[in-house]
Order: C-alpha cells, then structure tokens, then sequence
C-alpha cells in the first residue's frame, strides 16, 4: 500500500506538472526490488523484537545500528572507515546509551 501510494502521489503530481519525473523504466524497477524486499524484512525483524523485548531496549539498540553501517561499508562497499570526527560522534551515542541503560532501571529485557 505504501509503495502504491507514493507511486500515486508523484504520478498526480507529474500529471500536474509540479514535479518532472524520469519515466519509470522496468530495469530499474528490477534493480529497486531487493531494496523493497529489505526494507519489509527490516519491518518484520523490528516487529519480533518488540514481540520479545521491550521498546526502550529495542530502541537502545537500534542506536547502535550506525556503527554496524560504517563497518558494512568499509568492509562490503570498499567505502573509507569513518573520520575522527565521525568516530567522535559514534562514541559519544554509544556512551549516551550505556549511559540510560545503567541509568534507567525500568528497562529490562522482557518484552
């Protein structure tokens, strides 16, 4: 429904002239489609950790996804490792959120 919806938007708002688009070209609807099937994974992954734990652990966690990402890259996509600065910014959103995990004594592992 979502992916439908937005297709809808942008083709109302083609149709009106608002926005110029490219037109949508089968090829790289193929190459799109591993994204999509991702991104519901994704979806489902965040659903069955709120099904087993709970939302502040969930989100505790997640915080931590931008260090998976840089070291995905680095390693998958050939990218540079991240600089200083970014490192900087990694570490201070790791220790914010060792920090509310010590601090916050509600949160637990149960969901």
């Amino acid at each position: 429904f979502q992916f439908f919806t937005s297709w809808a938007v942008v083709a109302v708002m083609a149709g009106t002239g608002l926005v110029v688009t490219d037109p949508l070209e089968k090829e790289k609807v193929r190459r799109f489609f591993p994204v999509v099937l991702i991104f519901y994974a994704v979806l489902w992954a965040n659903l069955k950790a709120l099904d087993a734990l709970s939302v502040d652990l969930v989100i505790l966690f997640r915080s931590l996804t931008p260090f998976a990402i840089s070291f995905g890259d680095y390693m998958f996509l050939g990218r540079m490792m991240p600089s200083l600065q970014s490192w900087f910014s990694l570490g201070a959103m790791s220790l914010c959120t060792a920090f509310i995990f010590v601090r916050e004594p509600h949160i637990s592992g149960n969901g």
